[in-house]
């Protein structure tokens, strides 16, 4: 299972385009590298 945190925001009406775009940056990173971006506590 997994699961890719963004951040989190209170959504009133639209969420905003930079928030979208940082999402998909964020998954974009993650699916390049998933090892990497991954927690493993030692």
């Amino acid at each position: 299972m997994t699961a890719v945190l963004a951040h989190g925001l209170v959504k009133e009406r639209e969420v905003p385009a930079k928030d979208i775009r940082a999402a998909l940056e964020r998954k974009r990173l993650f699916e390049q590298d998933p090892l990497r971006h991954t927690y493993r506590e030692e």
